[in-house]
């Protein structure tokens, strides 16, 4: 830095230049000054929207947050922006601004807040709870500001009602035809419930028990079965033995002897043989036979019984067949029960996921039902205006005061840069600390300067015409400031006057 190499360097430097100085931050400052008042006045308006829940299922706070977003993103498409322009003739003073510029311009200005409720903004899902919509529009016409906000607003409590009730069509659509498909399902499965248990009638859960008391019997019938039959061949081998040794007594049977017998054969093989059989049909032939002729038919009476016997011995065969055929039945049946009940309860779980389904179905398919009722029956929707945008009467001074603010830092930077380089110009070495850092010599000795009487004059002088010139900047910058807001106020009481 040359000679400047410490605070007290820039002090004693600044002491030396100030007229400079205070000339350049002077003029730096009113420049500064009236580009700020050059700016546009900016005018800002806002409207505030209450947000109201119907409490029911599909218009909770996380989804009604989710709503608005998307709407607020179709308000600032591209074509809905370019008809706002032309609509409040935004823009009419810069002809020279490219589309791009406008769009970006009017995105910028126009703005839609979501105030969070008083719990956070969290709502019971994990969504954001939204109470109310705040919508600034920024313009340079306050008139224009309140317009354009107003407007946005009505826009977009069109929207929410025209999604609302789209959105309330496409959800009864969808949840009738659900239904509908539910329904059919779940016929489709009872009709095949029908069907298996139908084809598979024994082999169900609740028959297994039944079948197997069924099995249990069938067994001890065979077991009795088994044993008449032994004493079948037990009769018949006595029969046999009787027939081969013939009684004289059989060849003197007279007609009613032999009708008596007959009759009582007749009898005892009606309760051993079912009816039909054909030992009962030949003892009747042969009854019959007897009563037309009147005489008896020479046959023994362990012939006849030998006959009996063998004709018990084939009911007994048949009933022996039948009950093992019906052994086989149930066994297949039994072994058959466990994938009968598989396939059931397969069905039977399908059946009770389509009954919850579709209850839950129908739950839905009501809530949507009320909401479409509440949107026909309300006359009010679910946003209420709070506040109405109106045309502010003061303009915006944020954007003034950082171009001011940054001309005077702008101004205060080149000033030091110019008496800088002023003192570049003469590098002196003024200080012992300067000679010291410069030649890396420490001086034996410092003589301080003593200023004459001529030499504080003139440094007088200098802070004088210094201070002069700062206030004459600052009476300056007054005058232009109060002139500027007279002419502000002015416009703004002309508009007024205009609404």
């Amino acid at each position: 830095m040359g000679p400047i190499g410490s605070l007290r360097d820039v002090i004693s430097m600044l002491r030396r230049r100030i007229v400079p100085f205070a000339l350049i931050l002077a003029v730096g400052s009113l420049l500064a000054l009236v580009n700020a008042l050059s700016q546009p006045a900016v005018f800002e308006a806002a409207t505030l929207i209450q947000l109201r829940n119907t409490g029911l299922a599909g218009d909770n706070p996380a989804a009604q947050a989710q709503r608005l977003q998307v709407i607020e993103q179709q308000l600032m498409r591209r074509d809905n922006v370019f008809a706002l322009i032309q609509k409040h003739g935004l823009f009419a003073d810069s002809p020279g601004m490219s589309d791009d510029d406008r769009l970006f311009a009017f995105r910028d200005s126009n703005r839609i807040s979501l105030i969070d409720s008083a719990g956070g903004g969290a709502a019971g899902d994990g969504g954001r709870e939204v109470s109310a919509l705040l919508i600034s529009s920024k313009a340079g016409n306050p008139q224009q500001a309140a317009q354009v906000a107003n407007d946005l607003a009505a826009s977009l409590m069109a929207q929410d009602r025209e999604e609302r009730t789209r959105g309330t069509q496409e959800a009864l659509t969808f949840l009738n035809g659900e239904s509908r498909r539910l329904s059919e399902e779940l016929e489709r499965i009872d009709s095949q419930i029908g069907e298996v248990k139908n084809a598979n009638e024994e082999s169900l859960p609740e028959a297994a028990e039944a079948l197997r008391s069924e099995q249990a019997q069938l067994r001890e019938l065979q077991l009795e079965l088994d044993r008449q039959a032994l004493e079948l061949e037990r009769d018949q081998l006595a029969a046999q033995v009787r027939a081969e040794e013939p009684d004289p007594d059989d060849a003197d049977l007279t007609v009613a002897s032999r009708l008596a017998r007959l009759s009582s054969d007749l009898t005892r093989t009606k309760r051993l043989l079912p009816e039909g059989h054909p030992e009962i049909t030949r003892i009747e032939n042969e009854i019959a036979s007897i009563r037309a002729s009147g005489t008896a038919l020479p046959v023994s009476q362990s012939g006849r019984e030998v006959a009996l016997i063998e004709s018990q011995r084939s009911a007994l065969e048949e009933q022996k067949q039948t009950i093992a055929t019906r052994q086989q039945e149930i066994d297949s049946a039994l072994e058959r029960a466990p994938l009968v009940e598989q396939e059931l309860a397969g069905f039977q779980r399908r059946q009770g996921q389509l009954v919850q389904q579709l209850s839950d179905v129908a739950l839905q398919l009501a809530q949507a039902q009320s909401r479409q009722s509440l949107q026909d029956n309300r006359t009010q929707g679910n946003m209420v205006v709070l506040e109405e945008a109106r045309a502010p009467s003061f303009a915006l001074s944020s954007s003034r005061k950082r171009v001011l603010v940054l001309g005077v830092a702008v101004s205060l930077a080149v000033a030091f840069a110019v008496i800088f380089l002023l003192e570049a110009r003469r590098p002196v070495l003024r200080t012992a600390a300067a000679v010291e850092r410069k030649l890396g010599v420490v001086p034996i000795a410092a003589v301080p300067q003593i200023q004459s009487a001529a030499t504080r004059a003139r440094q007088s002088v200098r802070y004088g015409i210094a201070v002069a010139i700062l206030a004459v900047a600052a009476v300056a910058g007054t005058q232009i400031y109060l002139s500027r807001e007279k002419g502000e106020d002015g416009e703004t009481a002309v508009v007024t006057a205009q609404r």
